[in-house]
């Protein structure tokens, strides 16, 4: 979905422009317009704090990034990756290990510290696989014919988050119907369980006889 077409839904919902041929090819000459101007400067932030929700909703699809042997720093039985060297990464959510000497971990051991991810007991020739949710980059004013990069049943929500914002001061039912709409739909979407096992502990109870 394009930025443009986002910025469009969100006008129709304001009850402006539903007449109007808008595209996202045309819509720049309208940003200080009359008619949509003051809505249009607006909707650049509005989108980029719905990104910014979208990433901390960890609704994105998981991407993967593989980790070959001698990446990092290993110590003392674990290596440690700096993942500012990788800004792709929003948050890491599991870690595949492929090791010939211990084979497939589905579940590895980690730990973060800061913006290093540890991967606890590594072994020094394993290949490492991380899951991770994305980091969205934020859009400009340049950006209406740009696909906005994040799936379109994700982004077909954002207009109503636009709404539910700049409505707010001038019409504040609107806005909370808009917004409580939207929350629905992101809690649809989220996943059930965000959690992941990554080890059994065995309980023992001394029972007398």
């Amino acid at each position: 979905m394009k930025v443009g077409q986002i910025k469009i839904e969100a006008l129709r919902l304001m009850y402006v422009g539903v007449e109007d041929p808008l595209t996202p090819e045309t819509l720049a000459r309208h940003y200080h317009g009359d008619q949509y101007g003051d809505y249009l400067d607006a909707m650049t932030g509005s989108i980029n704090r719905a990104l910014a929700d979208i990433m901390s909703r960890r609704i994105l699809p998981e991407e993967s990034m593989e980790v070959r042997a001698g990446c990092g720093s290993y110590r003392y039985g674990n290596r440690k990756l700096n993942l500012t060297e990788y800004p792709k990464i929003y948050e890491v959510s599991r870690v595949i290990a492929e090791s010939p000497t211990r084979g497939y971990n589905g579940a590895h051991p980690y730990r973060m510290e800061g913006r290093t991810l540890v991967l606890i007991g590594a072994d020094e020739d394993a290949t490492y696989t991380l899951l991770y949710y994305p980091r969205i980059s934020p859009v400009d004013d340049t950006m209406d014919t740009s696909e906005i990069g994040i799936p379109d049943e994700i982004a077909s929500v954002i207009p109503y988050f636009i709404k539910g914002e700049l409505y707010r001061q001038d019409e504040a039912e609107d806005a909370s119907e808009a917004m409580s709409w939207y929350e629905q739909r992101i809690a649809a979407l989220s996943p059930y369980d965000t959690g992941t096992q990554t080890h059994v502990a065995s309980t023992y109870s001394q029972v007398r006889l």
